[in-house]
């Protein structure tokens, strides 16, 4: 791949339970606003007054998409509920898109707005109008280096509009990858039209992103330049990778780089070696979809797959012959897929692939007696891969930079091991898990990546283990589920700290209760969740981390021991689920939280049976719900809901007919679901969807007839 187009967003985490990889400073003078021009032409001994006077805090940099000259600068607090606050700041940036604002003792969060002013863009040479671009910070202590450019735009969208300092520090790192890794708020682009010489590779790969989004839209991928930064933002928020395919946000602005670098335009001297952005691209963009399986010759090994049959074949025949390999607990860390196989002598043990045959190998053996490691939870977490593996002695955690020399077990800060680990995930800059580390127990552990920093967030149960599970990450908060000997398995919640970790509410009563699962996200800090508490039933519940905003939403069903409740997700803040209220069967439900905003979403199979029971395999792909549903006529294919009931419709009836078709594991990568599906004459194989009929089929027939060619280990 060529070295210019590597250019797009963070490599955040794609942990799988089983195997799939799928279901972030130029020169010039600054002009400051009119108060402060008017000080600066005062005498010496004036300035030399104001420095008694001056104001604790400053904030400056370049707003460039290219260089932005006469745009307005204005900078905003951040009030307590994440919301813009009032205007601490302004000023305008000169000839060189450079601005300064003092902010006074304001040390929080700020949002940095320009508007107005003219560049002149990199794709045309044309002068155009800047509309408005946004950057957002975490905090301000001095001086402080702030670009404004179309980056941190995309970054602040998808921080969204209620900011946190966790929020505002993932979306940054998010994008900060299209440079190569480096702050996109303090890192400033140069002029494309400048020396370039004295550039840093980050500053260098920065303002050659700018020209690429502008080539995008001369090449007709955007619209304009808002278009290509929701697109981004969009791409990034979902998965945290971008697109790749003939209409993808990844292929578009690879391919504009390419264009741009070859145009009349580019006066930078600069070549496609000189663009050294491989490593950010292989953070951005998405790899294969790989998985476990088995074409009835070579056993079950490892396959990759694009959604088409030719991109469908067998990466490596691991344990040779008809020998299964069950490849395992895959993670993208860079370019690469880490994964655990067996290749039938050294055991379970840690592997490597770039999606060629010879680029798939044995990394790493923590246990080389053969007997197998049995690495598990693998998770990517800044640039590097933990995992929990055996090593002859103890399970315990490990880290790894994808290097052999550089993977060792994790310390925490009293000098011991971290022992059997799992429920491993990134929350904001730190790895939030789950261990057996002696004294403890089983209790709920954290990491930064540092001996010192990696250490119990707070023992729940002093007399034992007190079984976190359930993790689950809603903006700055962690909710679980655990039993701390006193009150049973209840909800808990946690900020990483151990004064900000406690029991949100005894919901089931006793020791011995377990009545609270399945505990989701609602996308505004609090979570949607299932719970019985020996009153209504298993019914669905919500939290914002309170005792007294922990409420059941409402009593669907008047009998108290009916629970038929196993599946659901969350889309833009509501909740959609199947569940019975004892008159019209198992059907599909929709909350935005509240007892009045709790219904039928659609009475699918009409009557008192209502549709089938049983897992239904619920996947947000793409702004909708996949789902199986059997609608009575049918039998039990893959439907889609966006919401409304005019919405929820079935996608293909696969298995043509009344018979139903056989449903197992979803996986996406990027706008497609990938599903295991037995339909027809097929057995299990791997299909995939882009939520229309015509877009749903076979990516290919594996293992021929009616034999399966997804196979998981059993």
């Amino acid at each position: 791949m060529k070295n210019s187009i590597s250019i797009l967003i963070g490599g955040i985490l794609l942990l799988v339970c089983f195997f799939l990889l799928g279901c972030s400073g130029s020169g010039g003078s600054s002009v400051s606003n009119a108060a402060d021009s008017n000080i600066s032409d005062d005498n010496e001994s004036d300035d030399n007054e104001s420095d008694d006077n001056a104001s604790d805090n400053n904030i400056s940099g370049v707003a460039s998409k290219g260089i932005i000259n006469g745009g307005l600068v204005k900078a905003y607090s951040v009030n307590g509920n994440g919301s813009r606050g009032e205007e601490i700041g302004s000023g305008q940036t000169d000839g060189n898109g450079q601005y300064s604002i003092d902010v006074g003792d304001h040390n929080g969060p700020v949002i940095v707005e320009v508007t107005g002013g003219s560049y002149r863009d990199e794709a045309t040479g044309s002068l155009v109008d800047n509309n408005k671009l946004r950057a957002v910070i975490p905090s301000v202590n001095g001086n402080r280096k702030v670009a404004v450019t179309p980056l941190t735009e995309m970054a602040v969208q998808i921080a969204g509009e209620i900011l946190t300092v966790i929020k505002i520090n993932n979306a940054n790192a998010a994008v900060s990858v299209l440079i190569g890794g480096e702050d996109i708020t303090t890192t400033q682009p140069p002029d494309i039209n400048g020396d370039l010489s004295e550039a840093t590779d980050a500053e260098k790969n920065y303002t050659m992103v700018l020209a690429a989004i502008s080539q995008m839209v001369e090449d007709g991928g955007a619209d304009d330049i808002a278009a290509v930064v929701s697109m981004i933002s969009d791409d990034l928020e979902n998965d945290g990778e971008l697109a790749m395919g003939n209409s993808g946000a990844g292929s578009l602005l690879q391919g504009a780089l390419d264009n741009f670098i070859a145009s009349d335009e580019n006066n930078t001297g600069l070549t496609q070696e000189d663009v050294t952005l491989d490593e950010a691209l292989d953070d951005v963009v998405a790899i294969p979809f790989y998985f476990s399986g088995s074409d009835g010759v070579n056993g079950a090994e490892l396959w990759r797959s694009d959604g088409t049959v030719e991109g469908t074949y067998m990466v490596k025949d691991i344990n040779a012959g008809t020998g299964d390999s069950h490849p395992e607990w895959a993670v993208k860390l860079g370019s690469k897929a880490y994964f655990v196989a067996d290749d039938g002598v050294s055991g379970k043990e840690l592997w490597v692939t770039d999606g060629t045959e010879a680029g798939t190998w044995l990394f790493f053996e923590a246990d080389p007696s053969n007997g197998g490691s049995y690495p598990s939870w693998l998770t990517e977490f800044k640039g590097k891969l933990y995992f929990d593996a055996f090593d002859g002695t103890e399970f315990a955690m490990w880290v790894s930079d994808g290097t052999e020399a550089g993977t060792a077990k994790l310390l925490n800060n009293n000098g011991g091991s971290v022992k059997s680990s799992n429920y491993l995930y990134p929350f904001g800059d730190k790895l939030i898990f789950v261990s057996a580390t002696d004294p403890t127990g089983r209790e709920l552990w954290i990491t930064d990546g540092t001996q010192a920093g990696t250490h119990i967030v707070k023992d729940v149960s002093a007399d034992g283990s007190a079984s976190p599970s359930n993790l689950t990450i809603a903006n700055d908060k962690v909710y679980f589920t655990a039993n701390d000997g006193v009150n049973g398995v209840n909800l808990w919640v946690t900020d990483g700290t151990e004064a900000g970790t406690y029991l949100v509410k005894d919901i089931v009563a006793g020791y011995f209760s377990d009545g609270i699962k399945w505990l989701q996200h609602d996308g505004n800090g609090g979570i949607y969740f299932f719970a019985n508490d020996g009153v209504n039933g298993c019914e669905i519940w919500t939290s914002d981390g309170t005792e007294a905003g922990t409420n059941m939403v409402k009593n669907i069903n008047p009998d108290t021991s009916a629970c038929s409740l196993v599946d659901y997700r969350v889309l833009n803040g509501k909740a959609y689920f199947f569940t019975d209220n004892g008159v019209i069967g198992n059907e599909l439900w929709g909350t935005d939280g509240t007892e009045a905003g709790t219904s039928l979403l659609k009475d699918i199979n009409p009557g008192a049976e209502g549709q089938s029971y049983g897992y239904n395999w619920m996947t947000v792909c793409n702004g909708k719900i996949y789902f199986a549903s059997n609608d009575g006529t049918n039998g039990k294919e893959l439907w889609v809901t966006d919401g409304t009931e005019a919405g929820t419709q079935m996608v293909k009836d696969a298995t043509p007919g009344a018979a139903s078709s056989g449903f197992y594991w979803t996986f996406v990568r990027d706008d497609k679901m990938f599903y295991v599906l037995s339909a027809g004459t097929y057995g299990y194989e791997i299909w995939v969807t882009d939520g229309t009929e015509a877009g749903t089929h076979i990516t290919k027939d594996i293992n021929p007839g009616a034999a399966d060619g997804y196979a998981e280990e059993e």
